[in-house]
């Protein structure tokens, strides 16, 4: 675009910024003074500023201003955070509304029509960074290789809650597949992942949601979910991934041998670590420590507690706060215990 901008001089940046921000935007040419165009971010674009104006006036190119209100449509974002994410990559921009759409972002080509090369890769790199998650493919052996590896361990192992042992990775009930069909532990144990993917995307499809839409950080959440307990309760019923993953964190029961409701700081750990490798993706708060609190009645309540000692989170629970003192024997708590969370 020829001419300079008389409010920012040739800060191409300050001027992207005005565009998505809805800031006011004067257009000055070098060398024709009677051309000024006055613009809102409404759908029109400032016209490029010539010496000799065109024979028929230019149709307002309205696809990228249109196309991009689209895409900050799909963020509960402040518009000022998405201009330093897609002038400096501070920020990732990723869509925090409802699941179905992430996948529906407008090609960049649609996008930007006619702007100009410096903000066309801006805008280009911004985008990846908002499908690079939520277009990547949920994957079982990698899921089996990096989450089932770091909670459940690659060697057989006795369950705290009795019952049939761990097979490696975790297994515990096979979904009726056999070891022997497979060639390694891994494989068996990402053929039974893929097994609990299968149960939690058909939930997900009865409430209208698609599990493929959110981000692998957050489908590695909720199948973990699945693969420890058999459930994932409410969760697919909510509309957004924030609210997705808070729903995991109540998850923190097990039963014990004799039949004992109890709840386990190591599985609001295990949940916690889940958020956090969320965190980056749905754009909340890391958690950094985990409380247990025995509350009146025999009950208990967990804390998620971010880096400044604020509740990420909190669920009360009527279960029993114990704690696994060797094989499937356990003790009741009756004082607070914290964990630290990676």
């Amino acid at each position: 675009m020829t001419g300079s901008y008389n409010r920012f001089g040739n800060n191409s940046e300050e001027y992207f910024r005005q565009l998505i921000t809805g800031g006011d935007i004067e257009v000055q040419p070098e060398e024709s003074p009677g051309i000024m165009s006055r613009s809102r971010f409404a759908g029109s674009r400032p016209p490029v500023a010539n010496d000799t104006p065109p024979e028929q006036p230019e149709e307002p190119n309205t696809s990228f201003f249109e196309n991009f209100a689209r895409m900050l449509g799909r963020s509960s974002d402040d518009p000022e955070r998405v201009a330093d994410a897609v002038l400096r990559d501070s920020q990732p921009i990723r869509p925090t509304g409802g699941l179905d759409g992430w996948e529906e972002m407008p090609s960049i080509d649609v996008l930007l029509g006619n702007t100009s090369d410096q903000t066309r890769a801006a805008l280009g790199e911004a985008e990846q960074n908002v499908n690079r998650e939520a277009t990547s493919a949920w994957d079982s052996r990698t899921f089996t290789d990096t989450v089932l590896r770091r909670f459940e361990g690659t060697e057989a192992h006795a369950s705290l809650e009795g019952g049939r042992d761990t097979a490696a990775f975790g297994v515990k009930f096979s979904r009726g597949l056999n070891r022997e069909d497979y060639e390694s532990d891994l494989d068996f144990a990402a053929a039974v992942a893929q097994s609990h993917y299968d149960s939690v995307a058909s939930t997900f499809s009865s409430y209208g949601q698609t599990l493929a839409s959110l981000p692998v950080s957050v489908q590695n959440a909720v199948v973990d979910l699945h693969y420890n307990t058999g459930t994932i309760g409410s969760t697919a019923e909510k509309d957004n991934p924030v609210d997705i993953m808070r729903n995991t964190l109540d998850f923190i029961g097990v039963t014990a041998s004799d039949g004992t409701s109890g709840s386990l700081i190591s599985l609001a750990k295990r949940r916690a670590e889940n958020w956090n490798a969320a965190a980056s993706d749905i754009v909340v708060s890391r958690i950094t420590s985990v409380e247990q609190v025995p509350t009146r009645g025999g009950g208990s309540q967990f804390r998620y507690l971010d880096a400044d000692g604020n509740p990420v989170h909190t669920v009360t629970s009527s279960r029993a706060p114990i704690t696994f003192t060797g094989g499937t024997s356990y003790r009741v708590n009756t004082q607070t215990r914290r964990m630290e969370i990676e």
